[in-house]
Protein backbone atom coordinates (compact mmCIF):
# COMPACT_ATOMS: atom_id res chain seq x y z
CA UNK A 1 0.00 0.00 0.00
CA UNK A 2 1.40 3.32 -1.10
CA UNK A 3 1.78 5.79 2.37
CA UNK A 4 -0.56 8.29 2.94
CA UNK A 5 -0.29 11.87 1.89
CA UNK A 6 0.63 15.08 3.53
CA UNK A 7 -0.78 18.14 1.90
CA UNK A 8 1.40 21.21 1.58
CA UNK A 9 0.53 24.82 0.50
CA UNK A 10 2.54 26.66 -1.48
CA UNK A 11 4.30 29.98 -0.31
CA UNK A 12 2.59 31.80 -3.19
CA UNK A 13 -1.12 30.34 -2.07
CA UNK A 14 0.29 31.30 1.66
CA UNK A 15 1.24 35.10 0.20
CA UNK A 16 -1.95 35.53 -1.84
CA UNK A 17 -3.86 35.09 1.52
CA UNK A 18 -4.55 37.92 3.66
CA UNK A 19 -4.81 38.95 6.93
CA UNK A 20 -2.77 38.72 9.97
CA UNK A 21 -5.15 35.63 11.67
CA UNK A 22 -4.87 33.68 8.73
CA UNK A 23 -1.26 34.31 8.98
CA UNK A 24 -1.20 33.29 12.48
CA UNK A 25 -2.93 29.88 12.00
CA UNK A 26 -0.61 29.22 8.24
CA UNK A 27 2.38 29.95 10.82
CA UNK A 28 1.33 27.03 13.21
CA UNK A 29 0.47 24.61 10.53
CA UNK A 30 3.83 25.11 8.86
CA UNK A 31 5.23 24.30 11.93
CA UNK A 32 3.47 21.63 12.76
CA UNK A 33 3.93 20.60 8.99
CA UNK A 34 7.89 20.18 10.07
CA UNK A 35 7.42 18.46 13.25
CA UNK A 36 5.36 16.12 11.30
CA UNK A 37 8.15 15.30 9.01
CA UNK A 38 10.39 15.03 11.68
CA UNK A 39 8.18 12.22 12.90
CA UNK A 40 7.29 14.24 16.07
CA UNK A 41 3.82 13.38 16.05
CA UNK A 42 2.71 14.73 19.38
CA UNK A 43 4.69 18.16 18.58
CA UNK A 44 2.79 18.13 15.32
CA UNK A 45 -1.05 17.68 16.85
CA UNK A 46 -0.10 20.09 19.44
CA UNK A 47 0.18 23.13 16.42
CA UNK A 48 -2.76 21.67 14.93
CA UNK A 49 -5.02 21.99 17.43
CA UNK A 50 -3.78 25.33 18.36
CA UNK A 51 -4.54 26.72 14.52
CA UNK A 52 -8.01 24.84 14.93
CA UNK A 53 -8.58 27.17 17.51
CA UNK A 54 -7.45 30.11 15.55
CA UNK A 55 -9.31 28.80 12.45
CA UNK A 56 -11.89 26.82 13.56
CA UNK A 57 -13.51 24.44 10.65
CA UNK A 58 -10.80 24.35 8.71
CA UNK A 59 -10.37 21.61 5.88
CA UNK A 60 -7.22 21.52 5.58
CA UNK A 61 -6.52 21.46 9.40
CA UNK A 62 -9.09 18.29 9.67
CA UNK A 63 -6.86 16.89 6.80
CA UNK A 64 -3.37 17.50 9.23
CA UNK A 65 -5.13 16.17 12.35
CA UNK A 66 -6.07 13.25 10.44
CA UNK A 67 -2.75 12.67 9.07
CA UNK A 68 -1.10 12.73 12.63
CA UNK A 69 -4.41 9.86 14.09
CA UNK A 70 -3.53 7.39 11.17
CA UNK A 71 0.20 7.51 11.45
CA UNK A 72 -1.06 7.07 15.50
CA UNK A 73 -2.78 3.82 14.55
CA UNK A 74 -6.06 5.80 16.00
CA UNK A 75 -8.26 4.69 12.50
CA UNK A 76 -11.86 5.61 13.37
CA UNK A 77 -10.45 9.17 14.57
CA UNK A 78 -8.44 9.37 11.52
CA UNK A 79 -11.18 8.41 9.41
CA UNK A 80 -13.53 11.42 10.82
CA UNK A 81 -11.16 14.17 10.22
CA UNK A 82 -10.92 12.96 6.30
CA UNK A 83 -14.27 12.90 6.62
CA UNK A 84 -14.33 16.83 7.75
CA UNK A 85 -11.55 17.29 4.89
CA UNK A 86 -13.71 16.60 2.36
CA UNK A 87 -16.13 19.71 2.85
CA UNK A 88 -13.74 22.01 0.58
CA UNK A 89 -13.85 23.32 -2.96
CA UNK A 90 -10.56 21.80 -3.82
CA UNK A 91 -10.24 19.12 -5.67
CA UNK A 92 -7.06 17.97 -4.73
CA UNK A 93 -7.63 18.64 -0.59
CA UNK A 94 -10.77 16.02 -1.69
CA UNK A 95 -8.61 13.59 -3.58
CA UNK A 96 -6.25 13.31 -1.03
CA UNK A 97 -9.05 12.87 1.37
CA UNK A 98 -10.78 10.07 -0.07
CA UNK A 99 -7.22 8.26 -0.77
CA UNK A 100 -6.21 8.62 2.97
CA UNK A 101 -9.65 7.63 3.96
CA UNK A 102 -8.75 4.76 1.92
CA UNK A 103 -5.66 4.01 3.37
CA UNK A 104 -7.04 4.37 6.60
CA UNK A 105 -9.96 2.26 6.10
CA UNK A 106 -7.45 -0.52 4.34
CA UNK A 107 -5.13 -0.70 7.57
CA UNK A 108 -8.82 -1.22 9.52
CA UNK A 109 -9.14 -4.73 7.28
CA UNK A 110 -12.48 -2.78 5.63
CA UNK A 111 -11.04 -3.44 2.26
CA UNK A 112 -14.70 -3.10 0.30
CA UNK A 113 -15.33 0.90 1.84
CA UNK A 114 -11.22 1.17 1.17
CA UNK A 115 -12.16 0.38 -2.92
CA UNK A 116 -15.20 2.68 -2.59
CA UNK A 117 -12.32 5.79 -1.09
CA UNK A 118 -10.18 4.93 -3.76
CA UNK A 119 -12.29 4.81 -6.72
CA UNK A 120 -13.73 8.19 -5.95
CA UNK A 121 -9.89 9.17 -5.30
CA UNK A 122 -9.33 8.27 -9.04
CA UNK A 123 -12.60 9.91 -10.18
CA UNK A 124 -10.83 13.56 -9.23
CA UNK A 125 -7.20 12.12 -10.18
CA UNK A 126 -8.10 9.67 -12.84
CA UNK A 127 -4.05 9.94 -13.60
CA UNK A 128 -2.79 8.83 -9.48
CA UNK A 129 -0.73 5.91 -9.56
CA UNK A 130 -1.05 5.31 -5.97
CA UNK A 131 -4.61 5.13 -6.03
CA UNK A 132 -4.30 3.17 -9.01
CA UNK A 133 -2.14 0.42 -6.88
CA UNK A 134 -3.84 0.36 -3.96
CA UNK A 135 -7.01 -0.24 -5.50
CA UNK A 136 -6.18 -3.12 -7.45
CA UNK A 137 -4.30 -4.09 -3.72
CA UNK A 138 -7.65 -3.36 -1.78
CA UNK A 139 -9.60 -5.57 -4.47
CA UNK A 140 -6.90 -8.75 -3.84
CA UNK A 141 -7.03 -7.98 -0.15
CA UNK A 142 -11.12 -8.20 -0.26
CA UNK A 143 -10.95 -11.69 -1.90
CA UNK A 144 -8.38 -12.93 0.07
CA UNK A 145 -10.52 -11.84 3.27
CA UNK A 146 -13.62 -14.23 1.76
CA UNK A 147 -11.29 -16.86 1.69
CA UNK A 148 -10.33 -16.15 4.65
CA UNK A 149 -13.53 -15.88 6.31
CA UNK A 150 -15.19 -18.54 4.22
CA UNK A 151 -12.57 -21.25 5.81
CA UNK A 152 -12.66 -19.86 8.63
CA UNK A 153 -16.39 -20.19 8.75
CA UNK A 154 -15.33 -23.72 7.38
CA UNK A 155 -13.09 -24.10 10.18
CA UNK A 156 -15.88 -22.84 13.13
CA UNK A 157 -18.07 -25.30 11.48
CA UNK A 158 -15.71 -28.20 11.55
CA UNK A 159 -15.07 -27.15 15.31
CA UNK A 160 -18.45 -26.85 16.19
CA UNK A 161 -19.19 -30.43 14.63
CA UNK A 162 -16.06 -32.20 16.16
CA UNK A 163 -17.63 -30.33 19.32
CA UNK A 164 -20.96 -31.82 18.56
CA UNK A 165 -19.66 -35.08 18.34
CA UNK A 166 -17.35 -34.73 21.07
CA UNK A 167 -20.52 -33.93 23.26
CA UNK A 168 -22.75 -36.68 21.90
CA UNK A 169 -19.65 -39.47 22.99
CA UNK A 170 -19.66 -37.87 26.49
CA UNK A 171 -23.06 -38.23 26.43
CA UNK A 172 -23.21 -41.74 25.02
CA UNK A 173 -20.28 -42.37 27.63
CA UNK A 174 -22.70 -40.91 30.28
CA UNK A 175 -25.35 -42.93 29.16
CA UNK A 176 -23.16 -46.37 28.76
CA UNK A 177 -21.89 -45.73 32.13
CA UNK A 178 -25.22 -45.09 33.84
CA UNK A 179 -26.35 -48.15 32.22
CA UNK A 180 -23.76 -50.10 33.36
CA UNK A 181 -24.19 -48.75 36.95
CA UNK A 182 -27.99 -49.80 37.09
CA UNK A 183 -26.74 -53.37 35.72
CA UNK A 184 -24.38 -53.32 38.29
CA UNK A 185 -26.73 -52.21 40.98
CA UNK A 186 -29.34 -54.45 39.43
CA UNK A 187 -27.22 -57.38 39.85
CA UNK A 188 -25.91 -56.69 43.02
CA UNK A 189 -29.82 -56.99 44.21
CA UNK A 190 -30.56 -60.08 42.69
CA UNK A 191 -27.70 -61.53 44.10
CA UNK A 192 -29.06 -59.98 47.71
CA UNK A 193 -32.24 -61.36 46.88
CA UNK A 194 -30.44 -64.57 45.90
CA UNK A 195 -28.29 -64.44 49.33
CA UNK A 196 -31.50 -63.66 51.56
CA UNK A 197 -33.63 -66.72 49.59
CA UNK A 198 -30.67 -68.86 50.41
CA UNK A 199 -30.72 -67.46 54.19
CA UNK A 200 -34.37 -68.22 54.04
CA UNK A 201 -34.22 -71.74 52.64
CA UNK A 202 -31.39 -72.85 54.69
CA UNK A 203 -33.63 -71.51 57.77
CA UNK A 204 -36.34 -73.81 56.87
CA UNK A 205 -34.03 -76.47 56.24
CA UNK A 206 -32.55 -75.95 59.95
CA UNK A 207 -36.18 -75.28 61.63
CA UNK A 208 -37.28 -78.68 59.52
CA UNK A 209 -34.19 -80.47 60.93
CA UNK A 210 -35.22 -79.52 64.55
CA UNK A 211 -38.54 -80.26 64.29
CA UNK A 212 -37.54 -83.72 62.94
CA UNK A 213 -35.61 -84.07 65.56
CA UNK A 214 -37.93 -83.11 68.50
CA UNK A 215 -40.40 -85.27 66.71
CA UNK A 216 -37.89 -87.86 67.00
CA UNK A 217 -36.95 -87.59 70.59
CA UNK A 218 -40.60 -87.34 71.31
CA UNK A 219 -41.25 -90.65 69.72
CA UNK A 220 -38.47 -92.45 71.42
CA UNK A 221 -39.39 -91.04 74.53
CA UNK A 222 -43.05 -92.49 74.33
CA UNK A 223 -41.91 -95.51 72.89
CA UNK A 224 -39.51 -95.80 75.95
CA UNK A 225 -42.32 -95.44 78.47
CA UNK A 226 -44.44 -97.46 76.53
CA UNK A 227 -41.93 -100.51 76.48
CA UNK A 228 -41.38 -99.18 80.55
CA UNK A 229 -45.17 -99.56 81.43
CA UNK A 230 -45.40 -102.69 79.11
CA UNK A 231 -42.31 -104.07 81.02
CA UNK A 232 -43.70 -102.92 84.71
CA UNK A 233 -46.79 -105.10 83.82
CA UNK A 234 -45.76 -108.06 82.79
CA UNK A 235 -43.44 -107.51 85.89
CA UNK A 236 -46.77 -107.81 87.45
CA UNK A 237 -48.09 -110.11 85.75
CA UNK A 238 -45.43 -112.23 86.43
CA UNK A 239 -45.49 -111.53 90.46
CA UNK A 240 -49.08 -112.26 90.78
CA UNK A 241 -48.55 -115.79 88.87
CA UNK A 242 -46.11 -116.64 91.18
CA UNK A 243 -48.29 -115.65 94.16
CA UNK A 244 -51.41 -117.22 93.35
CA UNK A 245 -50.13 -120.64 91.18
CA UNK A 246 -50.00 -123.68 93.45
CA UNK A 247 -47.67 -126.34 92.57
CA UNK A 248 -48.73 -128.92 90.31
CA UNK A 249 -50.03 -128.90 86.74
CA UNK A 250 -51.34 -125.18 86.55
CA UNK A 251 -47.81 -124.34 87.86
CA UNK A 252 -46.26 -126.43 85.13
CA UNK A 253 -48.75 -124.78 83.07
CA UNK A 254 -47.58 -121.48 83.99
CA UNK A 255 -43.89 -121.90 83.36
CA UNK A 256 -44.69 -123.60 80.04
CA UNK A 257 -46.95 -120.41 78.72
CA UNK A 258 -44.19 -118.07 80.15
CA UNK A 259 -41.87 -119.67 77.54
CA UNK A 260 -43.65 -118.57 74.56
CA UNK A 261 -43.71 -114.85 76.21
CA UNK A 262 -39.92 -114.87 76.44
CA UNK A 263 -39.50 -115.99 73.08
CA UNK A 264 -41.39 -112.89 71.45
CA UNK A 265 -44.95 -113.75 72.53
CA UNK A 266 -46.99 -110.98 71.73
CA UNK A 267 -49.22 -108.97 75.05
CA UNK A 268 -52.56 -110.34 74.16
CA UNK A 269 -51.37 -113.86 73.41
CA UNK A 270 -49.49 -113.76 77.32
CA UNK A 271 -53.38 -112.31 78.51
CA UNK A 272 -55.34 -114.48 77.22
CA UNK A 273 -52.91 -117.51 78.61
CA UNK A 274 -52.76 -115.29 81.73
CA UNK A 275 -57.01 -116.15 81.96
CA UNK A 276 -57.07 -118.99 81.12
CA UNK A 277 -54.29 -120.33 83.83
CA UNK A 278 -56.72 -118.34 86.09
CA UNK A 279 -59.99 -120.24 85.20
CA UNK A 280 -58.19 -123.45 86.02
CA UNK A 281 -56.44 -122.37 89.14
CA UNK A 282 -60.30 -121.17 90.15
CA UNK A 283 -61.53 -124.13 89.12
CA UNK A 284 -58.69 -126.40 90.91
CA UNK A 285 -59.58 -124.41 94.24
CA UNK A 286 -63.24 -124.92 93.73
CA UNK A 287 -62.74 -128.52 93.74
CA UNK A 288 -60.41 -128.70 97.04
CA UNK A 289 -63.23 -127.01 98.93
CA UNK A 290 -65.82 -129.14 97.74
CA UNK A 291 -63.14 -132.32 98.90
CA UNK A 292 -62.89 -130.41 102.31
CA UNK A 293 -66.81 -130.40 102.82
CA UNK A 294 -67.50 -134.68 101.89
CA UNK A 295 -67.86 -136.35 105.13
CA UNK A 296 -64.69 -139.23 105.27
CA UNK A 297 -66.23 -143.05 105.08
CA UNK A 298 -66.77 -144.82 108.48
CA UNK A 299 -64.92 -146.85 109.11
CA UNK A 300 -66.39 -150.53 109.57
CA UNK A 301 -66.83 -151.17 113.45
CA UNK A 302 -64.41 -154.15 113.78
Amino acid sequence: MKRSRRLILTLALVCSLSGGAFADYRSLTNRGNKDFKENKLDDAMTKYREAEVEKPKQPVIDYDIGSVLFNQAKYDEALQRYTRALNTDDPKLQADAYYNSGNTLFRAQRYAEAINAFKKSLELAPDDPDAKYNLELSRVKLKEQAQQQKQDQQKNQDQQKQDQQKQDQQKQDQNQQQNQQDQQQQQDQQQQDQQKQDQQQNQQQNDQQQGEQQQQQQQGDSTGNQNQAEQQQQQGDQNQSGEEQPEGQAGKDQKKSASPQQQGMSKQDAERILDAIKGDEKDLQKKIRRAKVIPPPKGKDW
